[in-house]
C-alpha cells in the first residue's frame, strides 16, 4: 500500500495530490481555517459542551450497569436490528453529552424489552400519556403576546394555562349551546 505524508502537517495524500495546506496557507482538517468565517471559526468563540443534564436519560448505560449487562450483549441484541452497530457506538451512546448520539427508539425498546420489560411498559405508558385529558389544543404567538397573556392569566388567579384554557373552551361551548348545528369556519 502507498502512503503518502505531507511534510507540513502530516495530512495522508494520494498519489499525485498537493496537500491543502500548500495551497493557500490552508490549516490542516483538524485545524480552523482563519479565512473560514463560520461561527465556530472565530477566535472568541467559546464552544461548551454539553452537561449530562442537557441530555435526555441514557438508556443504554443504565440497563448495562444496573442489570449488570455486558456491552457485548447489548451490541449482539441491538444488532439484529441494525447489523451496522458495534461495541464503538455503544460507548459513543453511552456518552451522548461527549458525542451527540443517542440509540434510535426502536433500538432502546429492543434492550429494554429483553433485559427490563418492567421498566418498558413505564416508557411506553409514559409516551402514550399519562394525562386524564388525552386531546390537546393549541396556538402560536409572538414573544411580546405570549408574555402578556401569561402575566393576565396570572391577574386573574388561574393556577395555569391549562386551567385558563380549560375555562375558556367551557364558557365558549357553553354560549354555543343550543343554537343548532356547529359553524365550522375556514378563514
Amino acid at each position: 500500500m502507498y502512503i503518502r505524508r505531507c511534510p507540513d502537517c502530516g495530512a495522508n495524500l494520494d498519489p499525485g495530490e498537493t496537500c491543502d495546506c500548500k495551497r493557500k496557507g490552508s490549516p490542516h482538517a483538524n485545524e480552523i481555517d482563519p479565512e473560514d468565517k463560520t461561527a465556530t471559526s472565530y477566535p472568541h468563540t467559546v464552544i461548551i459542551p454539553p452537561s449530562r443534564k442537557d441530555c435526555k436519560r441514557n438508556v443504554l448505560r443504565d440497563i448495562r450497569l444496573k442489570k449488570s449487562v455486558p456491552p457485548k450483549e447489548i451490541v449482539e441484541t441491538i444488532r439484529a436490528l441494525y447489523p451496522g452497530f458495534d461495541k464503538t457506538l455503544l460507548s459513543k451512546c453511552e456518552h451522548t453529552e461527549k458525542y451527540g448520539i443517542e440509540p434510535c427508539r426502536r433500538a432502546a425498546d429492543a434492550v429494554l424489552e429483553k433485559y427490563s420489560p418492567e421498566e418498558l411498559e413505564r416508557e411506553r405508558h409514559r409516551r402514550n400519556g399519562c394525562h386524564r385529558l388525552k386531546h390537546q389544543i393549541s396556538c402560536r404567538v409572538d414573544a411580546a403576546t405570549h408574555a402578556r397573556l401569561h402575566e393576565q392569566i396570572q391577574l386573574d388567579g388561574f393556577a395555569s394555562v391549562q386551567e385558563w384554557l380549560t375555562y375558556i373552551v367551557d364558557r365558549y361551548l357553553a354560549s354555543t349551546a343550543g343554537k343548532g348545528e356547529v359553524d365550522v369556519r375556514h378563514d
